[in-house]
């Protein structure tokens, strides 16, 4: 009786264990078509819903890239060449940079080049695109260089085009040192190097004059 007591016992319990349905939540975005925003029990009761995502879609706000601008001489001479650098430096990956180069009646800007591109600092994640320019000052006098603009997209994890930006750098001001008249014709220069070489089989020798090629 007592053996026969314990396995109706037994027995009860399962059917009570098998009949009751594990609480179940749907995936966080699930919608019923027709339905309204679901609801987690936590909100429940307080009028708030939750907004509608896709499961699993993460919220991932992309930074802007940011754009340095730097010039190799900030005092030069009037009609010098120099180097006009727009740096352009990311946390991400973008699928397309197009810089847009100031423009300035008191200077003349030409492409230098194609872009080079480089990591940043150990650890910092970032990655730096430079674009390079000639940049030759037409007068006298101070002369600000306006922001340069650049604009692009990012790029999606997938590979394809991603939201856009639009950002600008800070201007830069040159102050340019008048030609000297002294010396024509004019042509300011850094670095410079000339090789000759002589002409033919000709041989130097003392008190001869030689021909040379420069």
């Amino acid at each position: 009786m007592t053996k026969a007591l314990a396995y109706l016992t037994l027995f009860t319990l399962l059917l009570t264990f098998c009949g009751q349905a594990a609480a179940y939540y749907p995936p966080y975005g699930y919608q019923r078509q027709g339905g309204y925003p679901q609801q987690y029990p936590a909100e429940r009761g307080t009028g708030q819903s939750s907004p509608y995502w896709y499961p699993y879609q993460q919220r991932v706000q992309q930074q802007p890239p940011r754009v340095e601008t730097s010039v190799s001489d900030t005092v030069p001479y009037e009609q010098q060449s120099l180097v006009y650098r727009i740096r352009v430096i990311s946390t991400g990956n973008l699928k397309t940079i197009e810089p847009i180069a100031p423009q300035n009646g008191s200077f003349v800007l030409k492409t230098l080049g194609e872009p080079l591109s480089e990591t940043g600092k150990k650890n910092t994640g970032e990655y730096i695109t430079e674009y390079r320019y000639l940049l030759m000052p037409l007068s006298s006098g101070v002369i600000e260089i306006p922001p340069a603009r650049v604009t692009g997209r990012f790029s999606t994890p997938e590979g394809g085009e991603g939201a856009t930006f639009d950002v600008s750098g800070k201007a830069v001001e040159i102050h340019v040192r008048p030609a000297t008249d002294a010396v024509q014709p004019w042509l300011p220069l850094n670095n410079l190097q000339i090789t000759a070489r002589l002409h033919g089989d000709e041989v130097p020798t003392a008190g001869n004059p030689i021909e040379l090629e420069v």
